[in-house]
């Protein structure tokens, strides 16, 4: 590790570290002004040519673009900021525009990625009902083993309750049965504006 490192040093003048991209300026070639017609020939033969390499890397993980299941159960900050965000009605979009977190981040800290710092934590708490620092102090009680822990878990017991198969409750929601069985089975979660719509032909509201 310390030959790497110096290697580094040594190869290196300057490295740029953003969000996504990183910029090297290595310290063994001439700057571009520097390079006369004949030693840009020449460096054209090799790997690279120019003092100043770029590297993008704008491919996001695939996990960060997934739907998270709403948690019944709050056991981490990630939960909570989700169901504070989904109570406040505000996409993740609307609470980037709002305090000014970039979406990336903001997808982080719900998927428990990492833990927000206290001042993205403070401009979070402008607009969603969260405690004054990010610490889980509270407890909850012991619900049973039988009991749903996932919205899809508590649709499909409450479907099979009403004896209704998939093809007769689709309809009833308004959606596709695809679409039903996601849901049930946690790939994806109801957007608000079929709530209403689930809950009249369940005859309970699953949300609250």
């Amino acid at each position: 590790m310390p030959e790497r490192e110096l290697f580094v040093e040594t190869v290196c003048e300057k490295m740029v570290i953003g969000d996504d991209e990183i910029d090297i300026t290595l310290s063994c070639l001439p700057s571009s002004e520097e390079l006369c017609k004949n030693q840009t020939l020449l460096c054209a033969h090799l790997t690279f040519a120019q003092r100043t390499i770029h590297v993008g890397n704008y491919t996001k993980t695939r996990v960060f673009f997934h739907h998270k299941p709403f948690p019944l159960e709050i056991n981490t900050i990630g939960d909570l900021l989700m169901v504070r965000r989904k109570q406040a009605r505000f996409t993740h979009k609307q609470l980037t525009a709002k305090t000014g977190i970039r979406l990336h981040w903001i997808r982080r800290f719900e998927f428990d990625r990492c833990l927000p710092p206290q001042p993205e934590w403070d401009l979070l708490r402008k607009f969603l009902k969260l405690p004054p620092k990010p610490i889980l102090t509270f407890t909850q009680l012991e619900k049973p083993l039988h009991r749903p822990k996932t919205i899809g878990e508590r649709l499909r017991k409450r479907r099979l309750e009403l004896k209704l198969c998939l093809a007769e409750a689709a309809p009833r929601m308004g959606v596709s049965i695809p679409t039903l069985g996601l849901w049930e089975l946690g790939k994806a979660f109801p957007k608000h504006c079929y709530h209403t719509q689930i809950a009249a032909s369940l005859g309970c509201d699953l949300f609250s």
